[in-house]
């Protein structure tokens, strides 16, 4: 059942014009940053891939004392990992200290968040996704 649901959701995200599947390849660091007041952003993926959907995988680089937005929730599911620097992560209420190396997963919908609180930047990595085979997950109360 699990194989006819995946090949199904598969064949109708194919027949979508829209959308553009992410390739294999690779992204050197060195491609041009988005700029922002906070850092900078470098988008790798973003888009669907084999088996997700809503996909985006992403570089940041925030500046001391700086956050790309407030704690926020969405249905992708979601991993963070710290290269370079330390601060605050928010993770469903909870403020919980953030340094190089920490990984983070987050479910769906739960309110999450990252603010450098050191004095030099903070690097991190985001991937986020949402499977192609399950609708996104229902918004929690």
């Amino acid at each position: 059942m699990n194989k006819i649901l995946l090949a199904l959701g598969l064949a109708v995200c194919a027949a979508r014009q829209d959308v553009k599947p992410v390739s294999s390849s690779v992204v050197p660091w060195s491609e041009s940053p988005q700029v922002f007041a906070w850092g900078e952003m470098r988008k790798a993926f973003t888009g669907e891939s084999a088996y997700t959907q809503k996909l985006f995988v992403s570089s940041f680089v925030l500046k001391a004392g700086a956050e790309v937005h407030p704690p926020h929730q969405h249905s992708q599911e979601e991993f963070m990992t710290i290269v370079e620097g330390s601060g605050v992560w928010h993770l469903d209420g909870k403020e919980i200290p953030a340094k190089k190396g920490d990984v983070i997963y987050v479910a769906p919908w739960v309110w999450h968040g990252l603010k450098n609180t050191g004095d030099t930047t903070l690097i991190y990595f985001v991937a986020q996704w949402n499977p192609k085979a399950m609708a996104p997950a229902e918004k929690r109360p």
